[in-house]
């Protein structure tokens, strides 16, 4: 499970069975250099990469991925604790970061 502005998201549909409904707002997926955040039909909507979390859309079969917040998560309250949870998840996942 992670967790991104108090939005929780399960790794698997085991992991989101066992909490009592309502208690997810999607799944995510790790991947060698990012995480995929996906909404409960398993749709992405959103991807962490390079310390970054933005937003993702599908048009005419393609990707395609901006810097906006997924709406799922919504706006964090601080800048800070954006990057706190952002960070947090790269450090677990040990992904690769480009500086």
């Amino acid at each position: 499970m992670i967790t991104l502005n108090k939005k929780k998201f399960a790794a698997n549909a085991a992991e989101f069975k066992a909490e009592p409904e309502g208690t997810f707002a999607g799944f995510y997926r790790v991947y060698k250099r990012c995480v995929s955040l996906l909404d409960t039909d398993k749709v992405k909507i959103g991807v962490i990469s390079n310390n970054v979390c933005g937003t993702a859309s599908k048009l005419n079969g393609k990707w395609w991925y901006s810097y906006g917040t997924p709406s799922l998560i919504g706006e964090w309250d601080t800048y800070t604790a954006r990057m706190d949870d952002i960070r947090a998840i790269t450090e677990r996942f040990e992904l690769a970061v480009k500086y």
